[in-house]
């Protein structure tokens, strides 16, 4: 009846939308970059990906690349696809035909490259070095920056995408303030535990079962009260 609910003891953090789309974006070194987790990042509406020049179009013209050269995963076959697109141009411009209508395909392979050294983190690190390698990704939040900090950020921005929509903004922003918190839990727990190092697969599975197990709240959130 369009009347909003509010949730008691809170809503589930895998169910947010820009925790799921994270989730996805740091999964992507594990699952051997697949392409449809891999296009689906470069087309979220919660990544900045400037400092990369990836922008709708790059995506667009990704998707293209990757379909005609049948890209499942790995990145030995994402090269072969950027290989047979040039030489799909190559050919095209001595018969003088247009390969297709996708536009800004220029230096797309240099984008990708960009996007994968951002993504690759260390096989073998601490959680609290792991943690770091995150938290760099999200960026700062804007609105707690002050004159004195800088204004600068190497992060994809994902709390400033996330507060660009006022509709969701609060809901989102809310989720994104506790995936912090749970990391920093996992960092305290590592230093219960003094764990050494683990791989990343190994960090990802247990972040990813930390998020699946915790919940969220909106500050503020109005609606009928819900079990």
């Amino acid at each position: 009846f369009g009347m909003p609910l509010q949730i008691m003891g809170g809503q589930p953090l895998n169910g947010n939308p820009a925790v799921a789309a994270l989730l996805s974006l740091l999964s992507l070194p594990g699952n051997d970059w697949s392409r449809r987790a891999l296009i689906e990042s470069w087309r979220s509406p919660y990544f900045d990906f400037s400092g990369q020049g990836i922008d709708l179009n790059s995506a667009m013209t990704l998707d293209e690349i990757s379909r005609a050269g049948k890209v499942l995963q790995g990145l030995s076959q994402w090269n072969e696809a950027f290989e047979l697109w040039e030489k799909k141009k190559a050919t095209a411009d001595e018969d003088g035909e247009a390969v297709n209508t996708v536009p800004n395909d220029e230096r797309i392979k240099d984008k990708f490259e960009s996007f994968v050294d951002l993504l690759t983190p260390p096989s073998q690190a601490s959680i609290k070095e792991y943690v770091s390698f995150v938290e760099s990704l999200m960026g700062d939040d804007p609105a707690l920056l002050t004159r004195f900090s800088s204004q600068e950020s190497d992060g994809l921005n994902i709390v400033g995408r996330a507060r660009e929509n006022d509709l969701t903004a609060e809901r989102d922003v809310s989720a994104l303030r506790t995936f912090k918190d749970m990391l920093r839990g996992l960092v305290l727990a590592e230093s219960v535990l003094r764990v050494d190092s683990v791989s990343y697969a190994d960090f990802y599975n247990d972040l990813r079962s930390a998020v699946e197990a915790a919940s969220f709240t909106v500050a503020n959130e109005t609606g009928v009260f819900a079990a």
